[in-house]
C-alpha cells in the first residue's frame, strides 16, 4: 500500500474502532444503570450520525484501493451495521418510554414488538455486544411491566371504586366513570391496549368480581338497598348504600335495581370495541365473564326463596317472577350482556321446576303407594252417570261433577265404562289424581305442566306395584282377579281424559314452561295389558282346576260299572266350581267380560270332556245311558250361568252358543250317544247333515266302533263315513 492509502485505511480503522467502543459503553452504562445521571446518551443518534457521514466516504474511498484486506473491511462494516442497529433499538426503547408517558398506548405495544423483534435480528459475536444485548432484553422487559402497570392504574383511574377494595362492614359503596375531556378516547385506548397484552380478560374479572360482591349480592339480598345515579361534568357515578343485614329481597325490586346498574355500566362502555379475531364489545365481554355467576346470584340470594314450597296453587305466584326472569333475560340480551347459548337464569328456574315435580311427586307417590297396598277386595259400583262410584257426600259430587267437565272439554262423553264394581282402593286413588288435577288447573298452567311429570310416575308405580304386591292373591281369588281387570279398565279409561286435559293445558302455556313434555297416553294399552293379561292368567288356572275335577272321572271310561256314579261327582263338582265363580263374577264384571270369562271356562271343560269320550275304544249300552245322564248334567245346569238379570243379551240358550264355541257340539255329542246306526247314518247324511257339522267322519266312525258290533250295517255306514268326509265341521 502506498503510504497515502495506508494512512487513510489507519484512519478509518480508528473512527469506526472508536465510534463502536464510544456507542456501547454509552449503551451499556445507560441500560445497567439506575441512576439518571449516568445517562450518556442524549444526542446519542444525531452523533451518530454525523460520523456516519464522515466515516461512510472515508469507508468507500479505502473500499476502492487495490489492496485493502477484505476481511478488514468486512469487519469495520460488521461494527457500523451493529452501531446502526443498537441506535435504533436505543430509539424504539426511548419512544416506548415517551408513549407510555404520553399515555399512547397502543403505540408503546408496536414499538414493544418491534423492539423485540430487531432484538431477535440481532447477532452478537464480542462479548460487549452480548453485555449490550442483555441489558437491552432487560430494558425491554421493565418497559412492558411499566406498560402494564401503567394501564392498570389508568383503568383504575377511569373505572374508580370507592372505597378501592371491597369492606366487611355496611357502607357506602360508588362506581365512578371519568368522563371529562378525552378520558373515553382513553378507555377506548386502554382496553385496546389491555387486550393486545393479554390483561383485558382479568381485569374484566375483577371489576365483574367487584360488581357481585359489592352491588349485586346487595341488591338481590339486602331489602332496603338504596340505588342512585349521578350525571356529572367530568364523572359517571353509581353510588349504592346497603344496610349490611340479609333480608329477602322481591324479585320485581331486585330485577328493577339490577336493569339501574346494567343502564349504568352500558352508557360509557357500549361502543368499546375489541380488536380480536372476531371484535365483540366490551359489554359482551363482561357479559361473559359475569351472566353465569349474575344469575346464580339473583335465583339463590333472592328467587330460591320466593318460590312455592307446597301447593300447586302458589305457582300462580311463581309464574309472574318466571315472567319478571324472562324479562330480565331480554333486557340483558337487548344491552348485549346476555346472548343465547350462555346459561341462562331460565334454566336455574327449570331446576325449580323439577324441584316442585319432585317434592309433589313424592307427596303424591307416596299416597298413591297407600292405595295401591291397601286390601282391594271391598268394592264400589260404577256407571255412565257416576263414572268415579255412586258414592254420597258434596266432595264426591264436586269430583263427580269436574270428571264429567273434562270428559266435556276433551270430547270424550262417548268413551263410556260399562257398569261394574271396582276396588275402593283404587277409586281413592283416581279421586286423587283428579282432585290434584284439578288444584293444579285452579293454581297455573305452569302447575299443570309441572304435575305431568308426577302422573306419569304415579301410574308407572301402579303398573309395578299392584301386579307384584297382591300377585298370590290376584292368581288365586276370583273376584280379586275380577276387579283387578275393571281397575285397570276403569284406570286406562280416565287415562285417555286426563291426559287430553294436559295436552289443552300445554297449548296454553307458554313453550318454555311445556319443552320436554309429552303425554302419557302410551300408558293407556299398558295398564289395559296389564289387567287383560292378570285376568287371563287366573281363567287359565281355574281351567286347570275344573280339567283336574273332570280327571276324577277317570276319562269316563266304564262309566256304568258304579251307575255313573263317580263320572257325576266329577261333573257335579266341575259345575259346582264354575257356579261359584259365576256368583262371584256376575255382579262385578261388566256383562260382556263375565260371558267371555264364563263361556272360557265352560268351553275348555267341555272340550276336555268331549276329548276323554272320544277317546274311549268301547262302549256297552250302559255305558251310553249313564254317560247321557252324564253330560245332560252339563246341559242342564250350564244355562243358568248365562242368565243374568236385566241382560240386554237376550235368551240365555243363544248367549251360551255365542261365548261355548264347542256347546252344539258337546250337545250333540250327548245325542249321538243314543243314536241307531240308521239314525247316525241319517244325521250324517253323506256328511252334509247336522252331525258333520260338529265331527269329523273319522271321530263318527269311531264311536261306531266303540258302541255297535261289527255288522255289515256297521260296515257299510263305516265305508261312508270314510268315503264322505265332513265338510262342514267346525275348528
Amino acid at each position: 500500500l502506498s503510504s497515502e492509502e495506508l494512512s487513510a485505511q489507519s484512519e478509518l480503522e480508528r473512527m469506526v474502532e472508536e465510534l463502536y467502543s464510544r456507542v456501547l459503553e454509552a449503551l451499556q452504562r445507560k441500560y445497567s444503570s439506575v441512576l439518571s445521571s449516568d445517562d450518556h446518551t442524549q444526542g446519542l443518534a444525531t452523533s451518530v450520525l454525523h460520523q456516519f457521514n464522515v466515516i461512510r466516504p472515508k469507508f468507500y474511498q479505502v473500499e476502492k484501493s487495490a489492496n485493502v484486506d477484505p476481511g478488514q473491511l468486512r469487519r469495520l462494516d460488521r461494527r457500523l451495521a451493529m452501531v446502526d442497529r443498537l441506535v435504533q433499538l436505543h430509539e424504539v426503547l426511548q419512544a416506548i418510554s415517551e408513549s407510555i408517558k404520553d399515555k399512547l398506548y397502543l403505540r408503546s405495544i408496536e414499538h414493544l414488538e418491534a423492539a423485540n423483534n430487531m432484538l431477535g435480528r440481532l447477532h452478537c459475536r464480542e462479548e460487549i455486544e452480548h453485555s449490550v444485548r442483555k441489558v437491552f432484553q432487560t430494558e425491554v422487559c421493565i418497559l412492558r411491566e411499566k406498560l402494564l402497570y401503567d394501564l392498570s392504574e389508568t383503568w383504575n383511574k377511569l373505572l374508580r371504586w370507592s372505597p378501592a377494595t371491597p369492606s366487611q362492614t355496611p357502607t357506602s359503596v360508588t362506581l365512578e366513570v371519568s368522563q371529562g375531556e378525552g378520558d373515553h378516547d382513553l378507555l377506548i385506548c386502554v382496553v385496546q391496549a389491555m387486550s393486545s397484552v393479554g390483561m383485558l380478560d382479568s381485569r374484566v374479572k375483577t371489576l365483574c368480581d367487584r360488581l357481585l360482591k359489592s352491588v349485586i349480592s346487595a341488591v338481590t339480598s339486602e331489602r332496603g338497598t338504596l340505588l342512585s345515579v349521578l350525571d356529572e361534568v367530568d364523572s359517571y357515578t353509581l353510588q349504592l348504600t346497603h344496610p349490611g343485614t340479609p333480608s329477602p329481597v322481591p324479585p320485581a325490586e331486585a330485577f328493577q335495581k339490577l336493569e339501574s346498574v346494567f343502564v349504568f355500566l352500558h352508557r360509557p362502555l357500549h361502543d368499546i370495541i375489541i380488536k380480536d379475531k372476531i371484535p365483540v364489545t366490551l359489554i359482551e365481554k363482561i357479559g361473559e365473564h359475569l351472566c353465569k355467576r349474575l344469575f346464580e346470584a339473583i335465583y339463590n340470594n333472592c328467587l330460591s326463596l320466593a318460590v312455592p314450597k307446597t301447593g300447586v296453587q302458589q305457582w300462580a305466584e311463581y309464574n309472574s317472577m318466571v315472567l319478571l326472569a324472562e324479562k330480565f333475560e331480554d333486557f340483558l340480551q337487548d344491552l348485549d350482556y346476555f346472548s343465547t347459548g350462555q346459561e341462562s337464569l331460565m334454566d336455574h328456574l327449570n331446576n325449580v321446576n323439577s324441584m316442585f315435580a319432585s317434592i309433589k311427586s313424592q307427596d303424591l307417590l307416596r299416597r298413591a303407594n297407600e292405595f295401591m297396598t291397601q286390601e282391594l277386595m271391598n268394592s264400589v259400583l260404577i256407571n255412565v252417570d257416576h263414572p268415579l262410584g255412586n258414592l254420597r257426600g258434596q266432595e264426591n259430587e264436586e269430583r263427580e261433577k269436574y270428571v264429567k267437565d273434562c270428559k266435556q272439554r276433551t270430547s270424550t262423553l262417548g268413551y263410556k265404562l260399562p257398569q261394574c264394581q271396582i276396588s275402593m282402593p283404587i277409586r281413592g286413588l283416581m279421586c286423587m289424581a283428579y282432585d290434584t288435577l284439578k288444584e293444579a288447573e285452579t293454581g297455573s298452567l305452569e302447575g299443570t305442566a309441572h304435575i305431568q311429570s308426577s302422573f306419569q310416575s304415579l301410574f308407572d308405580l301402579y303398573c309395578d306395584v299392584v301386579p307384584s304386591y297382591h300377585k298370590e292373591k290376584l292368581t288365586n281369588l276370583p273376584l280379586l282377579a275380577a276387579l283387578h281387570h275393571n281397575n285397570c279398565m276403569f284406570v286406562a279409561h280416565h287415562l285417555i281424559t286426563i291426559d287430553r286435559i294436559f295436552q289443552l293445558n300445554r297449548e296454553k302455556s307458554s313453550p318454555r314452561s311445556s319443552q320436554g313434555l309429552e303425554g302419557f297416553a302410551e300408558l293407556v294399552p299398558r295398564v289395559k295389558k296389564m289387567g287383560n293379561e292378570g285376568f287371563s292368567r287366573h281363567i287359565g288356572m281355574k281351567t286347570g282346576q275344573l280339567c283336574d275335577h273332570i280327571a276324577a272321572a277317570e276319562g269316563f271310561s266304564c262309566v256304568a260299572d258304579d251307575d255313573g256314579k263317580q263320572a257325576k261327582l266329577a261333573v257335579q263338582n266341575m259345575m259346582h266350581h264354575l257356579r261359584h265363580i259365576s256368583t262371584i263374577w256376575r255382579d262385578v264384571l261388566p256383562k260382556v267380560i263375565y260371558y267371555r270369562g264364563i263361556g272360557h271356562l265352560l268351553h275348555s271343560a267341555v272340550t276336555d270332556i268331549i276329548k276323554c269320550v272320544l277317546a274311549i275304544e268301547e262302549f256297552s249300552v250302559d255305558d251310553c245311558e249313564s254317560l247321557q245322564e252324564v253330560l245332560s248334567i252339563i246341559v242342564e245346569s250350564a244355562v243358568d250361568l248365562f242368565r243374568l238379570e236385566e241382560s240386554s243379551q237376550g235368551n240365555p240358550e243363544v248367549v251360551i252358543h255365542e261365548y261355548v264355541p264347542c256347546w252344539m257340539r258337546f250337545k250333540e255329542l250327548g245325542r249321538l250317544l243314543g243314536y241307531s246306526l240308521q239314525q247316525m247314518s241319517d244325521r250324517w247324511a253323506d256328511g252334509k247333515g247336522p252331525l258333520a257339522v260338529h265331527f269329523t267322519g273319522h271321530e263318527v266312525a269311531q264311536i261306531v266302533v266303540a258302541i255297535f258290533e261289527n255288522t255289515s250295517k256297521r260296515d257299510a255306514l263305516l265305508a261312508q263315513l270314510r268315503s264322505r268326509p265332513s265338510i262342514h265341521v267346525s275348528s
